[in-house]
């Protein structure tokens, strides 16, 4: 996906926002929401940003959770550091 659609995306105000706090905790919150049964019931995008940055125009990751997934394997891969001014798009598998 190219960087500036990603970018326009994730700034645009149209998707959820998420910390990473807590080691992934605000993430794995968010998405037990959308779950069912132990895993997600339909894909799910949002934007997560770094703790203590307020919001994704200082770096991001857009990430679209598949159907099926679950919040551990979430958390997992989206509670690491983002960078300043990094832009990355992460698919969590079911």
């Amino acid at each position: 996906m190219e960087g500036a659609f990603i970018k326009e995306l994730a700034l645009s105000g149209a998707l959820d926002e998420i910390s990473n706090s807590e080691q992934g905790e605000a993430i794995a919150r968010y998405v037990a929401a959308k779950e069912r049964n132990g895993s997600t019931y339909w894909a799910v995008l949002f934007v997560v940003y770094q703790t203590g940055r307020h919001g994704p125009q200082n770096g991001f990751r857009l990430a679209l959770v598949e159907e099926g997934a679950t919040k551990e394997r979430a958390r997992e891969q989206l509670k690491d550091k983002i960078e300043q001014d990094v832009a990355d798009f992460v698919i969590v598998r079911a």
